[in-house]
């Protein structure tokens, strides 16, 4: 019950107090109600994240499995690079599972771990190859982080594989960024060996390239790759929209300064790469 009191005066200079109530328990009951749904499918939906992030750790061990029963250098290669995106996807899962927010992330933060990860699997030397941080706080749903992590994935990869192969000194800088125009900006630099001459990345019949092709499509993006003019190497550009949405206060987050990393905290296809959020 929900009462108000009012003091008021009578024609005679009497005062008198004048109360008015209102019965609000069905409007309690009704958001006692909501809250306990909201938390049972909050609950729900992080027991979906840690069940999705154990399904793809067992299927990249059978692929680890798979990979130490062959002798074929370029199937091993193949499948260890499989197994790495399978990999990438299962921690977002982990992460989402872990947080607070279930259905949305800070893909700067992921893309720290992500990156860093990656090194170690493939056992860099952090001596002989830096990687820099250049990201700010970008709140992404699962739908844009899924596919964003597996790019960011696919151009690492290529750029230890081709532009800073085993014993080249060199660094690799990952950068991200979103303005008041909603555009997510999301760039992998090195200085190493560069691009051939004349190359189109359209063109390539690279499998990690279709894949980022794929997947920018998917987010309605645009991907270059292209020479560094800064300095020798070569740059890949994402760009696209932030999903429209709630996101938590990014404006009381401090940006992330640039920073050197070189240890580990913890650990032309037409075809569309399906997901279910």
């Amino acid at each position: 019950m929900l009462s108000f009191r009012f003091p008021f005066c009578e024609a005679n200079g009497g005062r008198l107090l004048g109360i008015v109530s209102i019965d609000i328990s069905e409007q309690v009951r009704t958001q006692r109600a909501l809250s306990a749904a909201l938390a049972s499918k909050e609950v729900l939906l992080k027991e979906v994240h840690h069940r999705v992030k154990n399904n793809l750790q067992v299927i990249s061990s059978l692929l680890a499995m798979q990979a130490e029963s062959l002798q074929e250098p370029a199937v091993v290669r193949a499948l260890r690079e499989s197994q790495q995106r399978v990999q990438c996807m299962a921690l977002i899962h982990e992460r989402l599972h872990r947080d607070d927010q279930a259905d949305s992330m800070d893909f700067g933060e992921h893309v720290e771990t992500l990156s860093r990860d990656l090194f170690h699997s493939y056992g860099v030397d952090s001596k002989v190859v830096q990687l820099r941080f250049e990201t700010e706080p970008v709140w992404l749903p699962l739908s844009q982080a899924v596919p964003s992590g597996l790019i960011v994935n696919e151009l690492l990869t290529n750029a230890l594989k081709y532009a800073l192969p085993s014993g080249r000194a060199g660094e690799i800088v990952v950068a991200l960024s979103c303005g008041g125009d909603g555009i997510v900006r999301l760039t992998v630099s090195d200085n190493g060996a560069g691009l051939p001459a004349g190359f189109d990345w359209k063109q390539s019949q690279s499998l990690g390239l279709r894949i980022v092709d794929i997947l920018t499509r998917q987010l309605d993006g645009t991907f270059t790759l292209e020479d560094n003019a800064a300095q020798a190497g070569a740059v890949s550009s994402l760009r696209f929209p932030r999903a429209a949405g709630e996101t938590p206060d990014e404006s009381s987050t401090a940006v992330g300064a640039a920073r050197v990393s070189g240890k580990r905290p913890g650990r032309s296809g037409t075809g569309r790469l399906e997901q279910t959020a």
